[in-house]
């Protein structure tokens, strides 16, 4: 069974530091998955979306979006 390892964080900002961490998981040998959970646009690759944890949301991904400082999100939101 092969074993993974879930990076979490913000790739809107951090998303080179993401990739390099799973880089060097993945050297040694385990499944390595990049989870973003930035709020807004960006273009670096990962394994599941900030929109697909959004969705997770016990209101759903619009609930989520309202949840953002008490009022909706303008596009800068997933």
């Amino acid at each position: 069974m092969s074993r993974c390892v879930y990076i979490a964080g913000t790739a809107d900002t951090k998303g080179h530091e993401l990739s390099y961490v799973r880089d060097l998981v993945a050297a040694e040998r385990f499944v390595a998955q990049i989870v973003d959970l930035s709020t807004l646009p960006h273009a670096i690759p990962v394994d599941i979306a900030a929109a697909d944890v959004a969705r997770h949301h016990p209101g759903g991904l619009p609930s989520y979006r309202r949840s953002w400082f008490g009022r909706p999100c303008n596009g800068g939101c997933v």
